[in-house]
């Protein structure tokens, strides 16, 4: 075996440790990306075999914002929290890298990653939420109050494997945007059957998560979805799991709560009413006025937090973090921050639509969703789905881009 096949295997190796990321413990997620500081090394010292430019522009399109973070901390007060909060998106840069430098240099065989990716992280997906089920019957969890005390469980009483429940609800979405392109490669009939057995098992732990964002999320996707079919009995199945899964919701108690809660707040004009949406609002409010103060270059990445708590202090209130990735880049860098995050998805929305890859549309459309009511970048589940996802894509999308030209000559 040659050198190039060794790091070339590594890579692979890195993707899929990526793909069952959901089965490691959680100081272990970082392994596919020191994998890919290490392949990056590697060929970075080695020709190109190819010099497409949509590479670079990609590579400088997915990087530049974590470069807008680095330029803020010459200008923060707080070095210590800047450096830990660039450590911590610091995949931003390495898996763009990692990316180009390999497509560039390698020729990959994009549709059997895309398929093994896929499948790996669905199957991965089903067998951490079937582990947590096995676990908590086997203890004794599953009681009156098991759907009540469901996601406090997930986040606290599995020890390395514990997970925010709202972390847990973006793997199973996205393994449900996934579960769109399996489904077209089956072909045996107890295969399907399994398949949506599966399906239904991952709707199911999306409601007993019990966050109202992804489940929202979940059901804007499928729709676009079966309209894309063109088919009138594909969008009554859809209406009809719908009301079902409506039905299962008025079940778990916490999760109504939630939605009666965000309908209230929507519909009351002061946000003064306890709860969830509420709290976002203010949170909101008070992030904004911080930004007024600063709107050009923000404040630094280490110096957010301090920024915020003052305004928190002042109106004796808890503190949160803008809960609202856009808002945290913009308070960090400023607008340079702000309009290089959407940058990333203004690009990747382009490609996904030019390419008409309904799975890449979908996954950006998670990301910018829940960019909008959380700062999962500066989490550690949060940036390595982000930062892996955003970039597996957009470097694929123009080999697809490039097979459909070939195509159509």
């Amino acid at each position: 075996m040659t050198a190039r096949q060794f790091f070339l295997n590594m890579f692979y190796l890195g993707v899929f440790l990526f793909s069952i990321s959901i089965l490691l413990p959680f100081n272990f997620r970082n392994a596919p990306f020191i994998i890919f500081s290490v392949v990056t090394i590697y060929f970075f010292s080695k020709p190109k075999s190819n010099n497409e430019k949509e590479y670079t522009t990609i590579l400088v399109a997915n990087t530049i914002y974590f470069f807008f973070m680095l330029i803020s901390i010459f200008y923060t007060g707080n070095l210590s929290e800047g450096g830990e909060n660039l450590l911590r998106i610091f995949p931003l840069i390495i898996v763009p890298l990692t990316f180009y430098t390999v497509y560039t240099r390698n020729n990959i065989n994009h549709a059997v990653s895309r398929d093994r990716l896929f499948k790996f992280f669905f199957i991965s997906t089903i067998l951490f939420f079937l582990a947590i089920l096995i676990y908590t019957f086997f203890n004794g969890y599953i009681t009156k109050t098991y759907l009540l005390h469901y996601p406090e469980r997930i986040a606290v009483k599995f020890g390395k494997y514990s997970m925010h429940p709202l972390y847990a609800s973006m793997f199973v979405v996205i393994s449900l945007i996934f579960s769109t392109a399996i489904f077209k490669a089956l072909k045996r009939g107890h295969a399907k059957v399994l398949f949506f057995i599966s399906i239904v098992f991952l709707f199911c732990q999306l409601i007993l998560l019990a966050r109202k964002g992804p489940i929202l999320i979940t059901v804007l996707i499928f729709l676009l979805y079966f309209i894309s079919l063109k088919n009138r009995k594909a969008v009554l199945y859809f209406i009809l799991s719908i009301i079902f899964f409506l039905g299962l919701i008025f079940l778990n108690q916490s999760l109504k709560d939630r939605f009666f809660e965000f309908a209230s707040a929507l519909s009351s004009s002061g946000f003064a009413s306890p709860g969830s949406t509420s709290t976002r609002i203010r949170i909101y409010n008070f992030s904004l006025d911080a930004i007024l103060n600063a709107p050009i270059f923000g404040y630094g990445i280490g110096d957010v937090k301090d920024i915020l708590s003052q305004y928190y202090i002042e109106n004796n209130s808890t503190y949160f973090n803008s809960h609202n990735q856009f808002l945290g880049a913009w308070l960090s860098s400023g607008v340079m921050g702000l309009f290089s995050l959407l940058a990333v998805f203004v690009i990747g929305f382009k490609k996904a639509i030019k390419t008409k890859d309904f799975v890449y549309f979908s996954i950006l459309f998670l990301f910018f969703s829940m960019a909008l009511i959380e700062n999962y970048i500066e989490r550690q589940n949060g940036v390595l789905l982000f930062s892996f996802f955003i970039n597996f894509f957009a470097f694929e999308s123009r080999n697809n881009h490039n097979k459909k030209g070939v195509n159509a000559e």
